[in-house]
């Protein structure tokens, strides 16, 4: 099943919550910020369900998100790959930086706090599978979290 969100069909008082909820419900519980001199919230989602794995397509004027991984969350552990559609953005987790251009993937993943940042706002296909559905030790995800990957990258050209 795919759900579609477009901020603009919400009044505009009420769209940074919007997407914050859609965002909660759909893929992650995340904070986000918008940048306040760049005028209304906008964001266009697509998320498909498959289950095991959400496939989610962004474009939003949100410049940055973060998830804090509070030991509290009834969150799913969860890996993400995050494929840049165009411009650029910082991917931050366990004291690693790394900048994304149109191509690159990254993995991440919510055993702890991560942050994903763009001032001119975030364009990314996201991919989420649940970190018990994958036959890989934690350790070996921890050590790819935060890593670009090329674009000719074996796992890139798979995602």
């Amino acid at each position: 099943m795919t759900i579609r969100f477009d901020a603009r069909e919400v009044p505009v008082a009420d769209r940074e919550e919007a997407v914050r909820a859609t965002v909660a419900r759909t893929l992650a519980p995340l904070e986000i910020d918008f940048a306040p001199d760049r005028g209304p919230a906008s964001a266009s989602l697509e998320i498909t369900n498959l289950t095991e794995l959400t496939v989610w397509s962004v474009t939003t004027s949100a410049v940055k998100v973060q998830y804090k991984a509070l030991p509290r969350d009834d969150f799913r552990p969860s890996l993400f790959l995050g494929l840049q559609k165009s411009g650029s953005c910082v991917v931050d987790q366990r004291g690693r930086q790394i900048t994304l251009r149109p191509g690159d993937l990254a993995v991440w993943d919510s055993t702890n706090p991560f942050v994903v940042a763009d001032d001119d706002g975030l364009t990314q296909h996201k991919f989420r599978v649940p970190l018990d559905r994958l036959a890989l030790p934690i350790d070996v995800i921890r050590q790819v979290g935060a890593v670009r990957l090329c674009p000719d990258h074996p796992i890139s050209d798979m995602a």
